[in-house]
């Protein structure tokens, strides 16, 4: 079961992770996600 807390954390953590691998993939970080998604199709 998921609490609020769990759910702050991880889109915390989920936000620093999109944000590292922005910078490093050159993309935006709203298109992270898509790239990821892309690479694993």
């Amino acid at each position: 079961m998921e609490t609020a807390i769990d759910s702050k954390y991880f889109k915390q953590a989920e936000d620093i992770l999109y944000g590292e691998l922005s910078v490093v993939l050159d993309i935006e970080r709203d298109r992270v996600s898509q790239y990821i998604e892309a690479q694993l199709a």
